[in-house]
């Protein structure tokens, strides 16, 4: 057979199946989740009625929910929500109210609020009660890393020879090899959706490295291994040739010497005070942002006419979206139409204003504070003077995780479902943590 996508889908349920009769449950949900999203295949396989098409997404949420089920039932029950969850209740729901304020119909509502609930509402309730003690955050945030590693030689494979890896495996094509060469060479694009979503994915790698080396959280390692491991995957993610990863990369690092050596939170409360401010006026239309296109344009030139285009997009979709303000214009590119009107046209490219255009400023206000808050409360509730201690180094890893999913959201959508993992769990960490050690 030729094409074996469906094969590896339909296989990878039974695998997760299979991982809970033999694992802890905990770690077989690490490594269905992450061993399916770096390694499984862009494909979808549609299925008729109102069930959701079989995807990488599906197969992945469908084989842990049927090991939990077979294996571990009680886990169903452990949940206990804290209004720190509201965010994504109001996130998952939201799109039920924008389907009905549109006129579109119970039954698309229904369908939309399935959409959120798979791919963002699970992951995030497996983090919740997988992952909210050290130990769980340790291994997520381990695991991270290792995948990281076990990416390194897939992506050195396509750097240097091009992105054929997907077709070569799964003789499936994948549209991103179209956008794949950048800066006069290849990024890799392995198994996943975009060359952008494997240098966030290796960016997130790499600062769990650097956290756990800093916090001598390495079990087995000598000091010299766990440092070539980490420099390795840093040089890897650089030569991915993302100006995100280089960015957030240097960020992380930054934001880690600066914050502990002063022992003070205020570089990341004040980075989170100017991204809010900066979203402000962007969504009311009082800053265009051409001036950022034209200061990355004299350094990347080559970037300058992207972001323009970016920006240009975000604009109009911006200002359809205060036209329909409280809940958006719901699903199927309705809030994409440009101003000349006609077909859909517009593209929305990151996350915060896919989620303005669809779900209004309600869902707007709900994905900043589910991208934003898990970090902002670790940083209330642990001094900077802990981040890199060996207890608190693995929930360190897994606060910026987050933040580095937070931040790359606000140029793209480049969704890892271990990545909610890391949110639930920082948040249910916190829930535990209790009051706040200022």
């Amino acid at each position: 057979m030729d094409n074996l996508a469906p094969i590896a889908l339909l296989g990878w349920m039974a695998a997760s199946i299979a991982l809970f009769a033999k694992l802890v449950p905990r770690r077989a949900v690490l490594v269905s989740v992450i061993g399916g999203w770096m390694f499984l295949p862009i494909y979808a396989i549609p299925i008729p009625g109102p069930l959701p098409t079989l995807d990488k997404s599906t197969a992945i949420i469908a084989g842990v929910l049927l090991g939990m089920l077979l294996f571990d039932r009680a886990s169903f029950l452990r949940f206990r929500p804290a209004w720190y969850d509201a965010p994504m209740l109001v996130w998952i729901f939201s799109p039920f109210l924008s389907a009905l304020a549109n006129g579109l119909g119970i039954y698309e509502g229904v369908s939309a609020v399935a959409e959120n609930l798979l791919a963002w509402g699970i992951p995030y309730w497996l983090g919740r009660i997988y992952f909210f003690e050290r130990a769980g955050l340790l291994d997520l945030a381990r695991g991270i890393f290792i995948g990281g590693l076990l990416y390194m030689p897939l992506c050195w494979i396509e750097i240097l020879s091009g992105p054929n890896l997907h077709w070569n495996v799964y003789h499936v094509y994948s549209n991103a090899t179209e956008t794949a060469f950048r800066f006069g060479g290849w990024r890799a694009i392995v198994f996943m959706r975009h060359g952008l979503m494997v240098a966030s994915w290796m960016t997130a790698a790499s600062v769990c490295g650097i956290v756990l080396f800093w916090g001598g959280a390495f079990a087995r390692w000598t000091r010299w291994q766990s440092a070539a491991a980490v420099l390795l995957l840093a040089v890897t993610t650089i030569a991915l040739k993302s100006v995100n990863a280089w960015v957030l990369l240097a960020f992380i690092a930054a934001l880690l010497l600066i914050s502990t050596r002063m022992r003070r939170a205020w570089l990341l409360w004040m980075t989170n005070a100017v991204i809010f401010l900066y979203l402000g006026l962007r969504v009311t239309g009082l800053w265009y942002a051409f001036e950022v296109a034209d200061l990355v344009g004299a350094f990347l030139g080559e970037k300058k006419n992207s972001l323009l285009f970016r920006f240009v997009n975000e604009i109009q979709i911006a200002e359809r979206a205060r036209l329909q303000p409280l809940w958006g214009w719901g699903r199927w590119g309705r809030a994409c139409i440009g101003r000349e009107g006609g077909l859909p046209v517009l593209t929305p490219d990151s996350v915060w204003i896919a989620a303005l255009g669809q779900q209004g400023f309600i869902g707007f206000f709900a994905i900043l504070s589910v991208l934003f808050l898990p970090t902002l409360l670790f940083s209330v509730r642990v001094p900077p003077v802990k981040w890199l201690t060996r207890e608190i180094a693995p929930v360190t890893a897994c606060a910026l995780v987050v933040l580095v999913f937070a931040l790359d959201s606000l140029a793209n959508a480049m969704l890892i479902p271990a990545y909610l993992l890391a949110a639930g769990g920082i948040i249910g960490w916190c829930v535990k943590s209790g009051t706040p050690n200022l």
